[in-house]
Parts: C-alpha cells; structure tokens; sequence
C-alpha cells in the first residue's frame, strides 16, 4: 500500500451543518467558521507557506443561483496572496456548457494562469469509481508555474457497475457467483446494506417453532429477487429535496426504488411479509438518507448533521471520497513524482468505519512520559544499550533471548540522550567553559555512564557529581 503523507490543515466553512458534520465524524480536524470573502489579506498571510489550496465551490464560474455566490474571482485573489504550490477548486458540473457559461470559465482559468499557474480543466463521472450512479463533476487543478509538475487527469480501468453485472449474470456455478459478488464495487454493496435489513432479522413477535417470524420467509424471497434484479442498475442524480409526486420521479422506480419520501429506516420484515401476493414481489423500497450517503461513498458510520429534509442539498454537493482520492493522488504524483496504482487504490476504503468519531487516545510512549529536562534512568537495560550501541553484540550483552526486548526498545531513546548530551557539551565549550560538565544551570550536566564524554566509568544516579 503507498504511504500516505498527513496534513496541517486549516479549514473553513460558511454554513454552520457542515462544520458540525465535520466535528461529529473527524474531531480532530480543527475547522473554523468563516466566510472566505470577508477574511483579511493579513488574516490569510498569517498561514505562512501553504502546499495545496483545496476548495468545494458553489458554482461554477459565471453561473448566477441563488445563495450560491461564483467565488472563483475570490479564489484567484487568495492564489495570488498565498501563493499555494497547488490548488484544487471543485464544483458540481451543472450547466457548464452553455456558452456564456464556458467563455465565464476560460476568463477564470485564464486569471488563474496569469497569477502564475499551469491549469487543467477536467470533469470526472463518479460511475468511472465505482458508485453507482453517473454525476459529473468538474475539476479546476492547477501548479505554481515554478514547481515544474505536469498533472495527469486520473483514470480508472476497473469494471464498471455494467460489466461485473453481465458476468455475474453469466456466472454457472453459486462458487462463481460468490466470487463475482467479492469483486463487486464496494459502494455498491454499501448502497445494498443501507436499504436492506440483514436478510436473517429475526422479529419480536409471531415467531415460528426455529424463532423466525412468519413473515420472514417471504421477506427473504423478496429481498434475494431485489437484489438479483436491480444490481445492475445505476441510479439517477442524487435528489436535492423531497418530491412526492410520481411522474417527477425520474428514473427511481427503474432503479428499485420508492422515490415517494425518503426516510430514515429501511423496510421492515412487516413491511415486505405482510404483502398480499399481488403486491409482493412488486414492493420497492423507500430510499433512505444512509443510501444517499452511501451511493455517494460515504463510510456507514459517517453523520450528515444538519436537519431532517436540510441533509439532501449536503449529500448530494458533497464530492465523493473516492473522487477526491484519485485527484489528489494524481497530484501528488504531478508535485513529487510518486506513482500509484489506481486500480487497486480505486477498490481501498477512503475513510474506515473505524476512523469516524472520536477516536480512543493512544498512552503515551516512553519518550512522552520521560521528562525532557531530564536523563534516562541509569538501570542495567540502560547499560547494556550503551554497550550495544557502542557496537558490542546483542547477544553477548545479554545471552537470555527473551530479556532482549527492553533493550531494544530502548536503545532510540539511549542514541537520542547522547546526542542532546554532545550537543550541550559542544555548546558550553564554545561559551568558554574550562570544564563543560561542572554543575550549574540545568539539573545534570555530567556525562551519563558509556558516554565517550564520561570522566568515570560509572555514575549511579542523576544527581550523583563526578568524582
């Protein structure tokens, strides 16, 4: 797996759902509220250097909707100022090509460029990750003219959604098929899980003489031909409101789906069991806010924090973790010449259910606990990593293999303790001490035991002088 490189990151967001959503599900990213058009050139200058300006836009340039403001000219004043090495600006494709739209858009990159960066205009089509539904989103990613990286717009050579659906269909044996179903995209699976209740739920009540409910059967029939039958099948955009009327729809009911009312939970074992035969196999399930999520990559865990119907807009402007993954990958492979294999980074998790939410507080490691105006305790482990270090074997050291262990554990911090002590020992004689170990200002100054500074063979304790 490629190593992945953390970090500082400063954010800001104007809308106040979007801040808790980031509190609730990444703690520890410190994020501000703020509006970036009202922060102040010395405001933003106190960042200092800056590697990569990232930012989900609004709208793209030019476009006029109501309380989504063009913030590219915003954007190309805080290039000029911060000077970033790179930048990504990201928005919804919506209706780019209309031709006021795209000559909006060539002024914006052309600004860009004038301030100095070498700028690619690409869109991406979330079905070419594997989600399961095809929305385009369009990329603005540029390189301070003097860094010398030509960014490649990434693609993805995995099956889509289409092609691993006809081979599970063609599949011959159940082993096949198990198989196939393994391959499957990740977030389609996501997408399955969020609507259908494990396929063994067990009900409270009417439960027959093996403790599953009477309705449990059919619930299972059921949710087996759904599965079969919609798989397949790519949804529609991701909705933006609630809508009940049936001919505005769209292409939900093709999809599997109840496009009536989202709701919170997926059906029941009641809901599907007690259909009469007629209406059985027929049955859709409602959408759910957890599907929306998870069609746009979202780990199960991960909370939209704003309000009842208020979660759509946020889920379906939200840039799909995936997405995100293989621009700044390919950037990163444009800024330092690092490659990576998308394909197989294409089918990892972004974010690991396990990473959303509080995280549990590592202890901290004996480096943390020690004092830093202190020296190591002189015990016999301490001792003998002197000696190991000093370039006697291990094994002579200490004969008993499993004793062996402490000493390795604390020969880094032996090697870091004589390189602070060299280094005092260097400054003091370079202020003119006649004898750089005698005791005034910090605690210990003599050379600890097996330092090649040591006046003794042995000193017992800290506060114990030379002789």
């Amino acid at each position: 797996m490629a190593p992945r490189t953390e970090f500082l990151t400063v954010p800001y967001d104007n809308y106040k759902p979007s801040i808790k959503t980031l509190e609730t599900n990444q703690p520890h990213w410190p994020v501000r509220h703020g509006d970036v058009t009202n922060l102040t050139d010395e405001e933003l200058a106190a960042f200092g250097h800056v590697d990569l300006l990232a930012a989900g836009l609004p709208c793209g340039p030019g476009e006029k909707i109501k309380k989504r403001p063009d913030l590219h000219p915003r954007m190309t004043e805080v290039l000029k100022l911060l000077r970033p090495s790179s930048f990504i600006f990201e928005c919804d494709a919506g209706a780019r090509k209309k031709p006021g739209l795209m000559v909006a858009r060539t002024e914006a990159i052309a600004a860009m460029a004038a301030a100095g960066y070498v700028v690619t205009d690409f869109s991406l089509d979330t079905a070419e990750f594997g989600l399961p539904h095809s929305t385009s989103r369009d990329f603005l990613v540029g390189i301070r003219s003097d860094m010398g990286g030509v960014f490649a717009i990434p693609k993805v050579h995995t099956k889509s959604i289409e092609q691993r659906a006809r081979a599970y269909a063609e599949a011959a044996t159940d082993e096949e098929r198990e198989k196939l179903e393994k391959e499957l995209p990740g977030y389609r699976r996501g997408l399955l899980k969020a609507n259908i209740i494990p396929l063994f739920t067990i009900h409270e009540s009417l439960r027959s003489s093996d403790g599953r409910s009477r309705e449990q059967p059919r619930y299972d029939s059921w949710a087996k031909e759904w599965r079969s039958k919609f798989r397949d099948t790519l949804l529609p955009d991701i909705p933006m409101k609630q809508e009940k009327r049936a001919d505005r729809a769209g292409g939900w009911p093709a999809s599997g789906f109840d496009r009536s009312w989202i709701v919170e939970t997926p059906p029941t074992v009641e809901d599907v069991g007690g259909l009469n035969d007629e209406h059985f196999r027929d049955f859709k399930p409602r959408l759910t806010f957890a599907a929306l999520a998870a069609a746009q990559g979202f780990p199960a865990p991960w909370r939209f924090m704003a309000r009842g119907d208020e979660r759509l807009p946020m889920i379906q402007a939200a840039l799909p973790p995936v997405v995100a993954k293989m621009v700044g990958l390919a950037l990163c492979t444009a800024l330092t010449g690092e490659t990576f294999d998308l394909d197989k980074e294409v089918e990892l998790a972004v974010i690991q259910d396990a990473k959303v939410g509080p995280q549990p507080r590592k202890p901290p490691s004996l480096r943390e606990r020690l004092p830093r105006n202190r020296y190591l305790p002189r015990t016999k482990v301490y001792e003998q990593a002197v000696r190991v270090l000093n370039g006697e074997d291990l094994k002579i050291v200490e004969p008993n293999r499993l004793l062996r262990r402490p000493i390795k554990e604390l020969m880094p911090l032996v090697r870091s303790e004589l390189a602070r002590i060299e280094a005092e020992y260097k400054r003091r004689e370079d202020d003119g001490d006649h004898d750089p170990w005698v005791v005034s200002g910090p605690r210990v100054l003599y050379a600890p035991t097996g330092s090649r500074f040591a006046k003794t063979a042995a000193c017992s304790s800290d506060h114990e002088e030379p002789a």
